[in-house]
């Protein structure tokens, strides 16, 4: 049971950071400007966010 948890934990880190990067990749092509105003006026570094994007639906709770 505990290696099923983990295998559900690993997978959903690898599709969301998947997912993030090609976000990533696709705003900063398309909407450079926007972007750097938004993640700058919040004072996230984009890293972070991809990186704890997971954890960040904890926080809400």
């Amino acid at each position: 049971m505990k290696n099923k948890i983990i295998k559900i934990v690993k997978w959903y880190l690898i599709i969301h950071i998947a997912v993030s990067s090609v976000l990533l990749i696709d705003y900063t092509f398309f909407v450079k400007e926007s972007t750097k105003i938004t993640w700058e006026g919040r004072s996230y570094p984009i890293a972070k966010m991809i990186l704890l994007g997971p954890l960040n639906i904890l926080y809400f709770k």
